[in-house]
């Protein structure tokens, strides 16, 4: 028999030749024993394995916390829309595409009258109770390819891609309906609001078509 570990009938044995293998040392091994050699000799395969599983959940968690954080950055956290930054990123594409494609698009503001009047008189909480409740009632509204966002304070933007200005008009005008017919203040008047809408061609600084719709809300 050689060195070693050896199945002899149905006992495990450690095999030591001595003498230049005119002498055999048996020892009878315990199945606990064996199973520690087992473990031992392959620990190096045991870490690694456990080395690999442990980078693999650290660059899954990571990847989860990015996209939390740029869920935040590009979110409002009042109305779950999204803000300013969330909106510049994604129209951008859009507008390109319409500056080489010739593809009609709109954008449309959204201003909630006499917001401050509604702040003084019954608080900042109603505020953003209605601000929250606008932005929900738009959000069921418009269609999965528009692009909602607060622009700042109680002003709203929409770009509506594929839609021309008649079609942004009639679109506008039965959101601005279900707005005020949906969202009431405290006291159970219903909320005015003001929406302008423009031509937004592709390959024009959305900063102009913004100021272009923001002079026609006044």
């Amino acid at each position: 028999l050689s060195e070693g570990v050896h199945r002899i009938g149905s006992r495990w044995w450690t095999v030591h030749p001595l003498l230049d293998g005119r002498v055999v040392l048996l020892h009878e091994l315990e199945l606990s024993t064996l199973v520690e050699r087992a473990l031992r000799s392959t620990a190096h395969v045991w870490g690694l394995m456990v080395a690999l599983v442990g980078t693999f959940y650290l660059m899954l968690l990571l990847r989860r916390t990015l996209a939390s954080v740029t869920v935040i950055t590009r979110t409002d956290p009042l109305t779950g829309v999204l803000n300013r930054r969330g909106f510049v990123e994604d129209v951008e594409p859009t507008s390109h595409l319409a500056d080489r494609t010739s593809l009609q698009q709109s954008l449309a503001l959204i201003d909630l009258d006499h917001f401050k009047q509604i702040n003084d008189r019954f608080g900042h909480h109603e505020g953003d109770r209605v601000l929250a409740a606008v932005a929900a009632v738009m959000v069921d509204s418009i269609r999965t390819s528009d692009r909602l966002c607060r622009w700042g304070g109680e002003e709203f933007a929409i770009m509506l891609p594929g839609t021309d200005l008649d079609g942004a008009v009639l679109l506008l005008d039965r959101l601005r309906q279900k707005v005020t017919a949906s969202v009431e203040l405290s006291d159970g008047t219903l909320l005015p609001i003001s929406v302008s809408v423009v031509n937004a061609p592709g390959g024009v600084e959305l900063d102009r078509v913004i100021g272009a719709a923001d002079q026609l809300l006044y």
